[in-house]
């Protein structure tokens, strides 16, 4: 059969289809995680997916893999029992052809494939889809809808998504191997009586206003103080610990605790090492001091610190298949083959001063927060906060900010989108890197932000001692942060000789090299990308002032889309007013949030997004 009639109704409904061979799952649309729009009738559709993310409006998927459960009828029953009636209510349920379930519905939080639930082979039996992935789908051979409609996909609450999530994570059979016990570290466990006994936990828990929802032989399921409903942690009575949910409580989600760190925690306002003698002079364990407890060897005598036999399949399966996903795109069709946004990377910039690369880059920024929903962190150390503000707004309208004098209702639908997506440091204080990099930390917590630019690394404290030491171990933490945390966007400048170095045939300065950095090749090196921007701002013809050069110096991943760019190519977005609106365009006349404008103001767009405010801290 041929499904381009349903690919057409996804379209028209906000989804974007994916066209994929007879029979499997593998894209036949080699970028198929870019919106498909008239394309769409190039393809047959022999079989059909849907893109999941920003892409197809917020849509996020919870996949079951149940065939890898022992009892996969069971499990799904209990799962089904576990979520209230009236958010089940709200999805879209689909049967897949290997006897799994899809679980469909829209939200507002943006964020990538996440694996929920394992089984004790770590064999995934739970996992959401959402940014850069995609769903086969009804009508696609053995894929039927048992509950809902695809092209009336609801879009749920941030609290209802909680529930979802929560809900599954408490089926992975892999948490109880993960238990520490904390104490500035992961250290054997100081007082196995205490810890071994699950009432002391729940009691300490209750005592601080913890309440029980709902109880099961492996979960006891528990609501937060403050909350009168919904599912805060579960308390595991296998390996008697405690696992939180939610982000608005004292304790570190997402991660095991014991019952002396529930103790420390509460009772002692986090304080381990007071916590570790109390604990001792109840007459519990065997130190005397905290201080005292030695980190586990057990990492090392049981080998858990080798990737093991089963381990990342996801990703080996993908390349085999040749279904890696690829990088998303700017919105500048000329850039795509060269530069893409990719999560969890760690990416450099160099220019010369006075080039731009800070107004361009807040652009870059800007239109994936308007395609995909992106948030980032921005800390410019050498701007002013309202000059970002103002870069941004300007960027959004397509105005300059005189415009809105008198139009402040309009510059407040811009202002709304522009706080909901990007969160300005102040300059207050002078940061080190390492300080901007763990308050975008606590963002990414907070509000899910996918990277953090930090602008320009010459700016910013550093620590007195030899310079390259100091940036040869950042950079070790900077990719440690960049494949746990978040993408790092870093702008450069190249050392002083280079301002003198090698003119073009006008007697102007050529684009500088990444061997032009401070301190050398370094950063390039150790980059998963490095990017040069170039402007002549003097030039004596007055449009060549406006013309940004882009070169791509390195691509780590070309798996995943990008390359670089030949020495005979010419990338270059020029900053110009096109039907009214002021911004960069490529050579086709295209930017992305003008061509948005065109269907639907930028303002107009942001009216079902979450307002949100970054704390004063930031």
């Amino acid at each position: 059969m041929n499904y381009k009639k349903e690919a057409l109704e996804y379209l028209q409904a906000g989804l974007n289809p994916v066209p994929l061979e007879k029979g499997g799952k593998i894209p036949v649309r080699k970028d198929w995680g870019s919106p498909i729009n008239k394309d769409v009738n190039n393809y047959n559709f022999d079989e059909i997916g849907i893109c999941t993310g920003a892409i197809s409006g917020g849509l996020e998927g919870i996949d079951f893999d149940i065939h890898n459960c022992d009892n996969p009828s069971e499990l799904w029953k209990s799962w089904k029992s576990k979520v209230p009636v009236h958010i089940l209510e709200k999805m879209v349920v689909s049967k897949t052809k290997s006897g799994g379930y899809h679980i469909l519905y829209r939200t507002d939080v943006i964020e990538g494939n996440r694996k929920l639930a394992k089984n004790k082979n770590k064999e995934v039996l739970i996992e959401t889809r959402g940014d850069g992935g995609y769903l086969k789908c009804f009508p696609s051979e053995g894929y039927e809808i048992i509950y809902g409609d695809l092209s009336k996909v609801n879009k749920i609450s941030d609290y209802d998504r909680a529930i979802l999530l929560s809900t599954s994570i408490l089926f992975d059979e892999t948490l109880i191997k993960e238990k520490k016990y904390f104490y500035e570290g992961e250290y054997k466990d100081p007082f196995p009586d205490y810890n071994n006994d699950p009432n002391i936990g729940i009691d300490i828990l209750e005592k601080f206003e913890w309440v029980i929802s709902r109880e099961s032989d492996k979960w006891i399921e528990m609501t937060r103080p403050g909350k009168s409903e919904g599912v805060s942690a579960g308390y595991n009575l296998e390996g008697n610990f405690l696992y939180v949910f939610s982000t608005s409580t004292c304790f570190e989600e997402l991660k095991p605790i014991s019952n002396s760190a529930i103790f420390c925690i509460l009772e002692c306002e986090g304080d381990f090492k007071k916590g570790y003698r109390k604990l001792n002079s109840m007459g519990y364990g065997n130190k005397t001091k905290g201080e005292d407890i030695e980190k586990s060897d057990s990492e090392i005598d049981n080998l858990n610190f080798l990737s093991k036999d089963g381990e990342d399949e996801e990703k080996l399966a993908q390349a085999i298949d040749g279904t890696i996903p690829i990088g998303l795109s700017y919105g500048w069709p000329q850039l795509d083959e060269y530069m893409l946004w990719k999560d969890n990377t760690l990416n450099f910039m160099l220019s010369f001063e006075g080039v731009g690369k800070t107004y361009i880059t807040l652009h870059q920024l800007l239109a994936l927060s308007v395609l995909y929903g992106k948030k980032f962190a921005i800390s410019c150390g050498e701007n002013e906060v309202y000059n970002t503000k103002q870069v941004l707004i300007e960027a959004l309208s397509g105005k300059e900010i005189s415009y809105f004098k008198g139009n402040y209702l309009e510059l407040r639908g811009y202002k709304d989108f522009i706080n909901a997506h990007f969160f300005i440091m102040k300059n207050d204080v002078h940061y080190s890197v390492e300080d901007v990099l763990e308050r975008a930390n606590k963002l990414h917590k907070l509000y899910g932000i996918s990277g953090v630019f930090i602008d320009p690394f010459s700016y910013y404290k550093k620590a007195p001692t030899n310079q390259y030491a100091y940036v040869d171990n950042l950079l070790s933490e900077l990719n440690i942060f960049t494949k746990t945390v978040c993408s790092v966007v870093m702008s450069l400048h190249p050392i002083t000789e280079a301002t003198r170095a090698t003119k073009d045939s006008e007697g102007y300065p050529k684009c500088p090299s990444r061997y032009d950095a401070v301190f050398g090749n370094i950063w390039a090196n150790r980059s998963d990308s490095f990017t040069l921007y170039h402007r002549v701002a003097n030039h004596k013809i007055k449009a060549m002032r406006n013309i940004m050069e882009i070169k791509v110096e390195k691509v780590k991943d070309i798996s995943t889309g990008g390359r670089i760019t030949p020495i005979d190519c010419s990338l270059s977005l020029t900053y110009k007013e096109v039907d009214g609106f002021t911004g960069y365009f490529d050579k086709n006349m295209i930017n992305p949030i003008h061509k948005l404008q065109n269907k639907k103001t930028a303002h107009q767009n942001s009216e079902n997004i979450p307002r949100v405010s970054p704390g004063e801290a930031f």
